[in-house]
């Protein structure tokens, strides 16, 4: 906005630009100090906006107060389920589901929309892959409507309409982040997020209600892990259940604690892990939740062969695969071939470690588990390389890097630019492969992700080859340069798109 950035300047006389930056979230008081000849809706922010807010009618003003509950913009759909001015009736289904039922919105949401975009109160913008248009408040604008809405008694009723719309949401994309839509839904919740994270501390808050964090966190934790938030998504299961307490929906928690037990295995906190994955199979079993209990049976398995028990890993893992057998869940009996395979390769039995994750990536083919390939690749093409065989080697990376960058999965990105890595070491072209090692660790470093021992033993041969063909001094150097590479030049690079 002209008016916020010259009221912006104006405080460069006593703040360094990072100070007022710092200032920003307080911005209505901050943006004062027009000059004393202008109209005093020119003087300050708060002047400027309140000007066009009392131009508004009273409907117009209901429906801006209540759309300032979204954080990073907003659907239709969801100002419907949080604007319109229509009681609230919670039932719950036999999912434990929280089903919500509403009357006609008495507020007309798309002439209201529409009248606030006109007058420059909203921002229209189509972000959606089918076009569906998305609005957003300015900073400033919402900041005002905030305080608006809180003094209208209204807040919290609002906040509770908007908090149950996303964990709805959550509960919605669950399924479809284990299905051919996986790319399509990891984007539609990176839109969400900051509404996610909203409805989240509001549900926390005193005034909330705690087993929507639980709901959301449960259901949406390979978001997380895909998209390389791994602390966050342990912070906000770790304070959900502490909210909720025992005596929370035992099904929501065993959920929150597996998605925990995700979080500390891939960040490498095996104990830990193992703690929270024992309370998710306790009450997995409780609840007799096949599916769950497979899934907590399996990652316990998991971590028990990142911690070199292979024998107990093994015995949980098999259990695990039996129960996806009974269901007849490929998808998950895919998973479990994987890490089958997995110890195979930790006990250097590379043909039964290809045979395994074989199988493992045919069933994912056709089962269109496009989330799950980029995984099964990675680890074939590390058993090729074990073989010398590097032209396979080069088409599992080129077919994990192509999924990876469809899904935005950050860590299998990181992944595939390590085997890349391997392939230009052999190739000769070692600061290429130095370069690539130091943007896959990049990666690992921001999103506290931790290879398994089996994966860091590969990286870490291959690093020890490339330092010792450059010298100390240059693979530092390189290895730096890598880490600071853009993602994009990082990928054209290990295409050979660029030297």
């Amino acid at each position: 906005l002209p008016l916020a950035i010259e009221l912006a300047a104006v405080r460069i006389k006593l703040l360094a630009p990072d100070a007022i930056l710092k200032r920003l979230s307080d911005s209505l008081n901050l943006l004062t100090g027009g000059a004393r000849d202008l109209p005093a809706r020119q003087q300050t922010m708060r002047a400027a906006i309140a000007w066009s807010y009392d131009l508004l009618d009273s409907e117009e003003r209901k429906l801006l107060n209540r759309l300032s509950v979204f954080a990073g913009g907003f659907t239709f759909e969801a100002a419907e389920a949080a604007g319109g001015n229509y009681e609230l009736r919670v039932t719950n289904d036999e999912s434990n589901k929280s089903a919500i039922q509403n009357q006609q919105p008495a507020i007309n949401i798309l002439d209201g929309i529409s009248s606030l975009v006109d007058k420059s109160l909203l921002v229209a913008r189509s972000q959606t892959p089918d076009d569906e248009p998305r609005f957003r408040m300015l900073a400033v604008v919402r900041e005002f409507a905030l305080e608006a809405l809180r003094a209208s008694g209204e807040a919290d009723e609002i906040k509770r309409r908007h908090a149950r719309f996303y964990a709805r949401l959550a509960e919605t994309a669950e399924p479809e982040l284990r299905s051919e839509n996986v790319a399509r839904w990891l984007d539609a919740l990176e839109r969400e997020h900051d509404n996610l994270r909203a409805a989240m501390e509001w549900s926390i808050s005193g005034s909330g209600e705690p087993e929507i964090a639980l709901r959301i966190v449960g259901a949406i934790r390979s978001f997380y892990v895909r998209r390389g938030y791994l602390s966050e998504g342990g912070q906000w299961a770790i304070i959900a259940l502490e909210r909720n307490g025992d005596d929370a929906d035992s099904a929501l928690r065993a959920k929150a604690y597996l998605a925990l037990g995700a979080f500390k295995r891939f960040q490498g906190d095996l104990a830990t892990a193992e703690k929270f994955l024992r309370e998710s199979l306790r009450l997995s079993r409780e609840n007799k939740q096949s599916y769950w209990t497979s899934v907590a049976l399996g990652d316990f398995g998991l971590v028990k062969y990142m911690q070199d028990d292979l024998a107990n890993g093994k015995t949980l893992l098999e259990e695990s695969l039996a129960i996806a057998r009974d269901l007849k869940n490929r998808r998950l009996i895919s998973i479990r071939l994987n890490t089958l395979g997995e110890i195979a390769r930790k006990q250097q039995d590379f043909a039964a470690a290809e045979k395994y994750y074989l199988e493992a990536l045919s069933i994912a083919r056709e089962e269109s588990a496009k989330y799950l390939i980029p995984v099964y690749c990675f680890n074939l093409a590390s058993v090729a390389c074990r073989r010398e065989d590097y032209q396979a080697a080069l088409g599992y990376a080129l077919e994990a890097l192509e999924i990876s960058e469809e899904l935005d999965d950050r860590i299998s990105i990181a992944d595939s630019l390590n085997i890349f890595a391997a392939l230009a070491q052999k190739d000769g072209e070692t600061r290429r492969a130095v370069y690539l090692s130091g943007a896959a660790q990049a990666i690992y470093d921001a999103t506290g992700f931790k290879l398994e021992k089996v994966d860091q033993e590969f990286i870490d041969g291959l690093v020890a080859e490339m330092r010792t063909k450059l010298g100390d001094e240059d693979f530092r150097a390189s290895f730096a340069e890598g880490q600071a590479m853009k993602l994009g030049k990082a990928i054209a690079l290990a295409r050979g798109e660029m030297n």
